[in-house]
C-alpha cells in the first residue's frame, strides 16, 4: 500500500545542500512507489502568530490571518509520513 509522503524544505536558498537532499529524498520515495509532494516554505506567505489563540477556541480550528499556513496544515494532516528537510 503506498503512503501519502510529504515533503517541508525550510532553506531560504534556491538549489540548497538541503533542497537537494529533500529532492533525493522524494526521487526515492517516487521509486518505491509511494505519493510525494514537496513544499518550499520560503515560497509561501507566512504571518507570525499574534498570540490570540482563535485556532485553539473556535470549532474550526483555523488561524485568524490570511496566509498559507491552514494550507501547510491541512496538507500535514493529510500525509502519512512527514520529512523536513532544514539547513542546521
Amino acid at each position: 500500500m503506498s503512503k501519502k509522503v510529504l515533503i517541508i524544505s525550510s532553506s531560504l536558498r534556491n538549489r540548497s545542500n538541503s533542497d537537494k537532499l529533500a529532492d533525493a529524498f522524494a526521487e526515492g520515495v517516487k521509486k518505491a512507489g509511494h505519493l510525494v509532494e514537496k513544499i518550499n516554505l520560503k515560497d509561501m506567505d507566512w504571518n507570525f502568530c499574534k498570540g490570540c489563540l482563535a485556532c485553539y477556541k473556535t470549532k474550526t480550528g483555523h488561524c485568524v490571518q490570511k496566509d498559507d499556513v491552514d494550507e501547510v496544515i491541512q496538507k500535514v494532516r493529510e500525509a502519512d509520513v512527514l520529512c523536513f528537510g532544514s539547513p542546521l
